[in-house]
């Protein structure tokens, strides 16, 4: 799983690798580590072995291919997928089984990827620690010896990718929970611009601010994924050099965890010394307030739609979830419009200000992964950082951070629309953060 996803869908693709042995190969090391890792909630182990059967057969009669030909993958399980009932995470979520598969999981399959199976989550996809006390909480594979939390919402997915039992996965992110899991287990994970890739048959959480994203190894891989997603062309761009990147000064971070700090001062000094144009920038507001109004706006939205089944004493929801649906109840109508509005400013004065600083740089977590033990589900402390994209409409990646001793992640967030030109960036950072673990180790 070493080989990036274009040259393995060729080499599957050429013949020169089985689509059915790499199946096999993830099936065995799910079979292996799973009861541990808790990373998949089902395995579609006969269909994908089917599937991958006739992806070989397709490639041996010279058939045209697609660019993710033979590849295995996980899904989040907030998605319809015929035959299947999704189950957001939730032992009581009841919406049925699907008839048809969600737009977004239908174009990776005909772009060739193999669905190998859907992965667990947070209840409802809102928390950010990984949790789950109600289906059971994914382990972080940075850790053999202790249970540390994976990040969520998109957990399972994220362990899935880091642990090596899929090549890829999909999550969601509202407000980082495609990125803040990346972050701790030290994978890729890449927040697309809003509504580049639909969202028909997703569970929803906030229709403000809901988006799939892709968990993966490299930044190329995920540009590759979220191409396909949004039903565009596969492409690659370079980059205009030297990029101008403006980072947010350390004193904009506090509280964060030292070693953070100080691989995310190494790589601003890095990017400097390369030539790279760096330059203070100032959020109009703090952090915190970013994640207050996306945090208020989400929980006005999700109880609009499962207040009823978290008031619900009798059903089995997990008790600090039922506690995040129920808050929705205190937001009124006319706080959640003028909220909505405040954004909308929020978000046309950040594009303004980005005009001359296309980038900005950012941890993407204050905090390495704790162990469950230590979580306080009373703090939301993972996505300080990540909301803010959200809030202002930004697309965003986070890539991992080297010489850490626990994963963490860097965020390079750019302007709505600015895709291309971020994985671009992304892709030109990727292998100064890869040499720079590699030298260390």
């Amino acid at each position: 799983m070493e080989m990036g996803l274009r040259d393995l869908g060729v080499a599957l693709g050429q013949g020169r690798q089985s689509s059915r042995d790499l199946v096999e190969a993830c099936l065995d090391r799910i079979d292996a580590q799973n009861g541990r890792l808790h990373a998949f909630l089902e395995v579609f182990a006969d269909t994908a072995r089917a599937e991958a059967g006739r992806a070989d057969a397709a490639a041996a009669r010279g058939e045209p291919l697609g660019p993710l030909h033979g590849i295995p993958f996980a899904m989040k399980d907030l998605a319809d997928i015929a035959g299947h009932e999704p189950s957001f995470g939730s032992r009581c979520y009841g919406r049925g089984v699907a008839d048809t598969t969600a737009p977004a999981v239908a174009r990776l399959q005909a772009a060739g990827a193999i669905l190998l199976g859907v992965t667990h989550m947070v209840e409802f996809a809102i928390g950010g620690w990984g949790t789950n006390y109600s289906m059971g909480t994914p382990r972080n594979p940075c850790d053999p010896d202790h249970h540390r939390v994976p990040g969520g919402s998109s957990s399972g997915s994220a362990v899935a990718v880091a642990a090596g039992l899929v090549p890829f996965a999909i999550g969601s992110d509202t407000g980082g929970s495609v990125r803040i899991p990346a972050s701790l287990c030290g994978i890729v994970g890449f927040k697309p611009s809003s509504g580049r890739i639909p969202l028909d048959g997703i569970a929803p959480l906030s229709p403000s601010f809901d988006t799939l994203g892709p968990l993966t190894r490299t930044a190329a891989d995920a540009g590759l994924v979220a191409d396909i997603m949004a039903g565009d062309a596969p492409h690659d761009t370079a980059p205009a050099m030297p990029l101008r990147i403006g980072y947010v000064p350390l004193p904009y971070l506090d509280p964060i965890d030292a070693g953070i700090v100080a691989g995310y001062l190494d790589l601003v000094a890095a990017l400097s010394a390369l030539g790279h144009d760096l330059v203070p920038v100032h959020l109009p507001l703090d952090a915190l307030e970013y994640q207050r109004r996306n945090g208020t706006i989400v929980a006005h939205e999700i109880f609009g739609r499962l207040g009823k089944l978290a008031k619900d004493g009798t059903r089995p929801l997990d008790p600090f979830v039922r506690q995040r649906v129920l808050s929705g109840a205190n937001i009124a109508v006319s706080e959640h419009a003028q909220l909505v509005a405040e954004r909308e400013v929020a978000i046309r004065e950040m594009r303004n200000q980005m005009t001359e600083t296309p980038f900005i740089l950012v941890p993407t977590t204050p905090l390495h992964a704790r162990r469950i033990e230590e979580v306080d589900e009373a703090t939301i402390p993972l996505s300080r950082f990540t909301r803010i994209a959200n809030y202002l409409d930004l697309a965003a990646i986070s890539l991992p951070m080297p010489r850490l001793s626990l994963p963490a992640g860097v965020q390079i967030m750019a302007r709505h629309g600015d895709d291309s030109a971020l994985l671009a960036a992304a892709r030109m950072l990727a292998p100064m953060l890869t040499g720079a673990a590699k030298d260390d180790a």
